[in-house]
């Protein structure tokens, strides 16, 4: 397999969703190719890192309106 179609693939290997026969050309290209195996950590990282996001509540805000002659504006505070 080439880089371009293991890149295309390295999120699905990670996520467990290529059929047998894919698995095993991704995973063979990863463990002969620096870079692709490098963009496949660094991918891994990222999907780590947005997990995290989600796990950190938002911060509550407050909104108040605001009034500027004829208009109303949002501000928020928080």
């Amino acid at each position: 397999m080439r880089c371009r179609p293991t890149l295309t693939r390295v999120d699905a290997l990670r996520t467990g969703e290529l059929p047998d026969e894919e698995h095993r050309a991704v995973e063979e290209h990863l463990k002969t190719c620096k870079s692709c195996e490098e963009s496949a950590a660094d991918i891994e990282h990222l999907a780590t890192a947005v997990k995290a996001l989600a796990l950190v509540p938002p911060r509550p805000i407050s909104i108040k309106w605001i009034t500027c002659g004829s208009h109303f504006r949002i501000a928020r505070f928080g």
